[in-house]
């Protein structure tokens, strides 16, 4: 199967006399490996379709421009004492939970929020504990194990997995992951996790202009501060963009090292407060979490 094809087509070989029951497209995805390439959106609204068929949560992860850069334990202590105990009460009080993901892989040396992401299918499974995980993402970071297949965590877990062309969607990731109709279903709400950068508010206001009129939807904000570690990595790339005059890549590096002087990203200050201002978001509760100390 190339990049191109779809799960939907035809298994090579298999007698043309056979008629298959169709399997939606999550149970095809998981079983066959092979991700769910763009064919107009035709495909999302059908997975859009099921994931509103499952009665509970739809949580969105939430933590761009962190630069990989979530402090190793406290991401830890935050999955642990926050994102797992949230998912298990969902699921106690009878609910599924539907786990949507954009953005970067799950490095578990370098946390960001494909860490966060990665780290509740080694509990969870996908769509075996009443846990379903799905990613989309743009084409230019789409990088599968094998031509064609999911995208999976560091141990090898696969998400249901969407792949769509860049640039061909009005915001990208904005138009999936907080695709309208999802926003609109009752049970949606977004995760903010990590040193976040000022993307994440232009996704909180996307994400707030979407809210049907007269309701609201939840935003959840936890706080875990950078990887200090990193700041010395990021100084080496900048002293090698001065030695070759790179300016594009001394402006890049310069304006993260910029970023991380707020340890706690865009949405905090230094001593751990919160600093959005939630007034400009109407439809969306803003909650400010903190890591619970163990």
């Amino acid at each position: 199967m190339t990049e191109e094809q779809s799960i939907n087509e035809p298994v090579a070989g298999q007698p043309k006399d056979i008629i298959q029951p169709p399997k939606d497209l999550i149970t095809q995805c998981l079983e066959t490996g092979n991700a769910i390439i763009d064919d107009g959106r035709q495909s999302w609204d059908q997975l859009v379709d099921q994931i509103q068929g499952r009665p509970g949560k739809i949580i969105a992860l939430r933590g761009a421009g962190s630069i990989n850069g979530a402090d190793k334990a406290e991401s830890d202590r935050l999955i642990e004492t926050e994102l797992v105990p949230r998912i298990e009460e969902a699921l106690a009080s009878g609910e599924k939970v539907t786990v949507l993901y954009d953005g970067d892989p799950d490095s578990p040396e370098k946390p960001d929020i494909g860490y966060f992401a990665g780290r509740l299918p080694d509990r969870y499974g996908n769509d075996q504990k009443g846990v379903l995980f799905v990613t989309a993402q743009k084409k230019s970071w789409y990088y599968p194990k094998r031509e064609g297949g999911n995208l999976s965590n560091a141990t090898g877990k696969d998400y249901v997995t969407y792949v769509f062309e860049d640039g061909k969607y009005p915001g990208d990731h904005n138009a999936f992951t907080q695709d309208q109709r999802l926003v609109e279903a009752e049970g949606y709400e977004q995760w903010y996790i990590g040193a976040s950068g000022a993307i994440a508010t232009s996704q909180l206001e996307d994400f707030n202009g979407k809210v049907p009129e007269g309701q609201k939807r939840q935003a959840v904000l936890f706080r875990v501060k950078n990887n200090g570690a990193l700041d010395d990595e990021i100084q080496g790339k900048l002293q090698k963009a001065k030695d070759t005059s790179d300016l594009a890549k001394i402006a890049k590096f310069e304006g993260q090292l910029k970023q991380r002087q707020n340890m706690f990203g865009s949405h905090w200050n230094n001593d751990g407060a919160p600093t959005l201002t939630t007034a400009s978001l109407p439809k969306v509760d803003v909650a400010f979490v903190t890591p619970q100390q163990v």
